[in-house]
């Protein structure tokens, strides 16, 4: 019930499908006081990498990384009988609660320092992913950006489908089913990630053709 918002008289169809619950603690770096808030969201977004990450980013690793202590210390005033709401440097872990029907995966990407171009590193894509204390989710679709100027942006998709192969489409090209694995497809243009809850791949790709 603290979880409802205000106006919400019902959950809506978008709340239904694509809606979490993420736990985030704060620690306080002088006083260690510990304190717990919900969030809920509809968009999982990865963590940027560190600069010295020279490998390929997986779900699984920034997931991870995001759920470990962030030590950047970020300021916040201290609930803590110590503190008593004075402005301390805090670290801060963020996880999952619980999948929801469809889970959207954001990946990072980077700006140049002009602002206009963005850089990426590779990003290896994960059939099945494993989220501690949460539940398993299988992967059904993949967004990819393709680049090109300002408004004017080439975009492709890989669905899975019945047969367990993934349709490739492309902007302005025949949609076809790919021979690649869907690890190593365009892995410098992944730009968002489709996941369900793992067994119910089945119902979303029915759709789709063989």
């Amino acid at each position: 019930p603290g979880l409802r918002r205000k106006d919400e008289r019902g959950a809506n169809v978008f709340d239904a499908l694509f809606s979490f619950v993420m736990e985030v603690r704060h620690q306080c770096d002088h006083c260690q006081h510990l304190s717990v808030s919900y969030e809920r969201s509809a968009l999982l977004e990865l963590p940027y990498p560190q600069e010295s990450t020279s490998s390929q980013q997986t779900l699984s690793d920034s997931y991870l990384a995001m759920c470990c202590p962030c030590v950047n210390g970020e300021m916040r005033p201290c609930s803590g009988e110590m503190c008593a709401g004075e402005e301390r440097s805090h670290r801060t872990q963020r996880r999952m609660l619980h999948l929801p029907e469809v889970l959207l995966v954001k990946v990072p990407r980077q700006s140049d320092t002009g602002g206009s171009k963005t850089r990426r590193l590779a990003f290896q894509v994960e059939d099945y992913v494993s989220f501690p204390l949460c539940c398993s989710a299988e992967l059904v679709a993949v967004m990819y950006d393709l680049g090109g100027s300002a408004g004017n942006r080439r975009h492709a998709c890989a669905v899975l489908g019945q047969s367990g192969r993934f349709l490739f489409c492309e902007d302005g090209q025949t949609p076809r089913f790919t021979s690649t694995d869907i690890s190593v497809l365009c892995q410098s243009s992944v730009d968002l990630l489709v996941y369900v809850p793992r067994g119910e791949q089945a119902g979303f790709a029915a759709s789709f053709g063989q």
